[in-house]
């Protein structure tokens, strides 16, 4: 086989690695999605980002190895790419590892709820206890206020009011 012909071969097999590669970056995208909810701002900050990534690297492919002359069989390839992991294996690759993945995410926090409830607890009968403290002593406090302004207490047990010079 010529040269030229191993040259063009290479350069469609790179092209279709290519695709699978581009599609398999826009899979973790949609791992990344399904285990932690995006809104739709973010999907779409980050579907712009993949398409700059995406254009970027299609440039430097074609340029790299074509010297940049766009040709019909390097968009084939890609497109070949694309469809072949697409249909055969991105989506049971993208349902079990986000599967996985949240498994693994709830089991985490199942654990750490089991070992920081009791720490919350202990924190919520503290603060609720120090309140109560807090509340009486600021009844205190007005109390103290009150004796200030009426003066000392009479005999029959209530206030006598200073007299105003």
């Amino acid at each position: 086989m010529s040269e030229v012909i191993q040259n063009e071969t290479w350069f469609f097999l790179t092209s279709v690695a290519t695709g699978v590669l581009l599609v398999f970056a826009y899979d973790l995208l949609r791992i990344l999605r399904r285990v932690f909810k995006h809104g739709t701002i973010l999907t779409g900050v980050e579907d712009f980002l993949y398409w700059c990534v995406t254009a970027f690297v299609i440039f430097c492919m074609i340029y790299e190895k074509n010297n940049g002359a766009i040709r019909g069989f390097a968009i084939a390839g890609i497109l070949l790419g694309v469809i072949l992991y697409h249909e055969s294996v991105s989506g049971y690759i993208v349902k079990g590892v986000s599967t996985a993945l949240n498994f693994i995410f709830h089991w985490v926090s199942t654990l750490f709820s089991f070992i920081f409830r009791p720490i919350s607890k202990l924190k919520k009968f503290l603060r609720k206890n120090f309140v109560k403290t807090l509340k009486s002593g600021k009844k205190a406090g007005k109390i103290r206020l009150r004796r200030k302004k009426w003066g000392k207490i009479s005999k029959e047990g209530s206030y006598a009011q200073k007299k105003k010079r």
